[in-house]
């Protein structure tokens, strides 16, 4: 069976936020409702602005959906050609942001904005968190797939994060390696009250995305 690569990619790595701790929650979660290995899906990590990916402002002399990326020197630079190329081994993506200012982090966007066929075509899903939730970052983000003319997941899955995740030193982490290596469903009982209350969205945006996936 022919692994599909799945993309999470992270809005946000700040080295003292949320993002890395809800990102092991999230991929645990996927697993349990059906995207891993033994199912024929492969999660790698896909990091916009980590160090190997600074990628800079968009400033090509074509825009991204002009240019073909099979042709060689086709981007300004070679960061963004690698990035193409990671983006290009995937085939398909989840997006766990957070909100900003009742929006996408601008880093995101441009990481986005660098290309467009690596994403035409590809299914998405999006998973937000902030105080609210993240609602309005999520419905925005659809928007600019929809845009790139990727399959996007319609289910929404909204983390709301209690105020001293946000506003103190209090993060979202990984529960114990014993626990990981448990029964999913307790495993899931290890991680705060908020992120089990969401389990059903992401149950059902799993759904869909394995079926736009397998219609691939």
């Amino acid at each position: 069976m022919e692994m599909k690569k799945v993309g999470i990619l992270l809005g946000s790595t700040r080295s003292n936020g949320n993002g890395k701790g809800l990102e092991k929650w999230l991929i645990e979660r996927l697993s349990h409702n059906g995207i891993s290995s033994t199912s024929g899906y492969e999660l790698v990590h896909v990091y916009p602005h980590a160090p190997m990916h600074p990628l800079g402002p968009v400033d090509g002399e074509a825009i991204p959906a002009m240019l073909n990326p099979d042709q060689e020197n086709c981007y300004p630079s070679s960061r963004v050609s690698e990035w193409s190329q990671l983006i290009n081994t995937c085939s398909a993506f989840v997006v766990l942001t957070p909100q900003h200012n009742w929006g996408y982090p601008g880093d995101l966007k441009n990481a986005i904005d660098h290309l467009y066929h690596e994403w035409k075509g590809k299914p998405v899903m999006v998973v937000t968190y902030g105080g609210h939730g993240g609602g309005k970052c999520g419905q925005q983000l659809k928007q600019v797939f929809a845009g790139l003319r990727m399959k996007v997941v319609d289910e929404n899955v909204e983390i709301s994060l209690p105020s001293e995740y946000i506003r103190s030193s209090t993060r979202v982490s990984s529960p114990p390696e014993e626990h990981l290596s448990a029964d999913p469903s307790s495993c899931l009982e290890s991680y705060p009250a908020f992120l089990q209350s969401v389990d059903d969205q992401v149950a059902a945006a799993a759904r869909q995305f394995i079926a736009l996936c397998d219609a691939q």
